[in-house]
């Protein structure tokens, strides 16, 4: 069970990124995924799938991250 939880989460994240790729890079480091299962390797900073994503422009979300509006 748990590797599917992450295949469909994994799935979305690179469905996201190839969506878009295309933009610069100022605009993909806009855009952050978040609201991962606990078992979503994305949470782990020094993960393979983390440094692709990082790799790739994107960010991902951290615990207790706050943004100001």
């Amino acid at each position: 069970m748990r590797i599917w939880c992450c295949l469909i989460i994994a799935s979305f994240v690179q469905e996201s990124m190839q969506l878009f790729d295309a933009l610069p890079a100022k605009e993909k480091e806009k855009i952050m995924f978040i609201h991962f299962n606990h078992t979503n390797p994305l949470l782990k900073e020094q993960s393979e799938e983390a440094r692709l994503v990082k790799s790739k422009g994107f960010r991902i979300a951290e615990v207790n991250l706050r943004i100001g509006l």
